[in-house]
């Protein structure tokens, strides 16, 4: 009797011991994936000028930015020279936006994970006097104290911090006094003795675009 036990325990540990190597064989491993050592951003801006703005809210397209019916922005030509709106420094044209959100105290701690690229687009609008309004091109909801932004691709809502913090960085920004947009054309028969052109101020409507990025971007 105590030769079958012997027996039975034996084959009882030898199953039990297939079943563990089986059952970890088959088991996923969790990964976890770690913050890069560094983040790199990237500003982009495509700013147009309208002579009149008929507040239709500009929509992309792939990666085109189209306007609404009404709306003609002006394009520079051997008559018209156009002077975008931007913050009130030194030269509109060489404000850096990308060193702006790298050195700014809401963006530049932001992570990104290994692997990992998150694009935050802006929808900006300056009137004739300067004044900046904004909004975030993508869908944010508030749920308690985290804000979830809607991902095209996967159709489902993720938790996010790269949108708010821009929008936190783009708000100091936009409350600083900026110069409007000028528009400079050459008269219709120029006289030597007078101003050439005439100058008028006009509405300026584009969008920001900021990419956090793990890994540099390539030039």
């Amino acid at each position: 009797m105590f030769k079958y036990k012997i027996c039975f325990a034996f084959f009882l540990f030898a199953f039990s011991s297939f079943a563990q190597t089986d059952t970890a064989q088959h088991r996923g491993t969790i990964k976890v994936s770690l913050y890069s050592d560094s983040t790199y951003v990237k500003a982009i801006v495509e700013f147009h000028v309208f002579n009149s703005f008929a507040g239709h809210r500009p929509f992309v397209y792939g990666n085109f930015l189209l306007w609404g019916p009404g709306d003609m922005a002006i394009g520079e030509s051997n008559r018209t020279k156009i002077i975008v709106a931007g913050p009130n420094v030194d030269s509109v044209e060489t404000f850096n936006y990308t060193s702006y959100f790298e050195s700014n105290e809401f963006t530049k701690g932001i992570k990104m994970r290994k692997g990992e690229r998150e694009t935050v687009r802006l929808n900006v609008f300056v009137n004739k006097k300067g004044k900046v309004r904004f909004d975030d091109a993508s869908p944010i909801e508030k749920k308690g104290d985290l804000y979830l932004v809607y991902d095209d691709k996967k159709k489902e809502y993720k938790i996010d911090v790269a949108h708010k913090k821009t929008q936190k960085a783009f708000e100091k920004l936009a409350s600083q006094k900026w110069k409007p947009a000028l528009i400079q054309e050459l008269k219709t028969h120029p006289s030597k003795r007078k101003n050439k052109y005439k100058i008028s101020k006009g509405f300026t409507l584009g969008q920001l675009i900021v990419i956090y990025s793990s890994t540099p971007f390539e030039e």
